[in-house]
């Protein structure tokens, strides 16, 4: 899709069921359906949705596979089409998933049972933990082990149930920019949104409010 007031193509189905503009943050509306997603078809969201395309899944489970997909690999993708399908108790028929898994290759077949086994045992903290993590060394973030630790810190204060129902990569994203003010450290928002495959605007609001629900311990100023 491309978006009406800027004429990027960079335009990605939000968690709350909205196409906005990643580029200019124009909100075009809700959608109803499965986008075809143009421009990204090589990104996690856009190797999700395509996936969901082809095998004519739901809207709702299609947007629960976006959020638990770990990277963006084929087999990620459909590890996490399976893992939603699960979730919400409406699983697809195996010689589907099979035939999908397949069309990888031999090579490729053993990574989706692996991730589909590891996004299986995750629960909520430790898919946030991964995606920011994730995102701190594609970001080549400075003093990362200081800037994970304290990531560490924070989860560890959450109460997860108060973030329950957020995507796992917008938490993940407001904590790393919350760990980064922390020790000292500048990461671009923008790039920071970009790495976990969403809005710079959500960041922005999640940080707010994760500011009051993590706490961490005095550091000593080096």
């Amino acid at each position: 899709m491309k978006c009406t007031y800027c004429g990027s193509y960079n335009v990605v189905v939000n968690g709350d069921g909205e196409l906005v503009c990643r580029d200019c943050a124009t909100v075009h509306g809700a959608v109803y359906y499965v986008p075809a997603v143009r421009g990204h078809s090589h990104s996690a969201s856009g190797r999700v949705w395509s996936l969901c395309m082809s095998m004519d899944l739901p809207f709702g489970l299609c947007r629960h596979a976006e959020r638990i997909a770990v990277d963006d690999t084929p087999e990620a993708a459909l590890a996490a089409v399976i893992h939603a399908s699960l979730e919400r108790g409406s699983p697809i028929p195996m010689s589907r998933a099979l035939e999908m898994a397949r069309r990888l290759g031999r090579d490729r077949f053993g990574n989706v049972v692996s991730l589909l086994a590891s996004t299986l045992r995750r629960g909520l903290r430790e898919r946030v933990r991964m995606y920011a993590v994730s995102a701190i060394r594609r970001l080549a973030v400075p003093n990362a082990y200081l800037v994970v630790h304290t990531l560490d810190e924070m989860l560890a204060s959450l109460d997860m149930r108060k973030v329950q129902g957020r995507n796992p990569r917008v938490v993940a994203g407001a904590l790393v920019e919350l760990a980064c003010e922390a020790v000292g450290v500048h990461v671009d928002r923008g790039e920071l949104a970009r790495a976990l495959g969403i809005s710079r605007h959500t960041i922005r609001g999640n940080v707010r409010i994760l500011k009051k629900l993590v706490a961490l311990r005095e550091r000593p100023l080096v």
